[in-house]
């Protein structure tokens, strides 16, 4: 079935992923603080930091 909806011109030309926001993210917000259910607060640097220890890959990869 074809799309019968046109993209805007400044859509992204592929899918809008998570790993690319935080890719993003870690090139130009490292200092933006996170927010979480007024729970938890920290930067993209400190999630960064956190992400490997915390990731069920970092088992298997290193």
């Amino acid at each position: 079935m074809a799309n019968i909806y046109n993209s805007a011109p400044s859509a992204y030309d592929y899918p809008l992923l998570v790993k690319q926001l935080l890719n993003r993210a870690k090139t130009v917000s490292q200092d933006q603080e996170i927010v979480y259910a007024d729970k938890k607060r920290l930067t993209y640097k400190e999630l960064f930091n956190i992400l490997p220890q915390k990731s069920p890959t970092s088992k298997v990869v290193g």
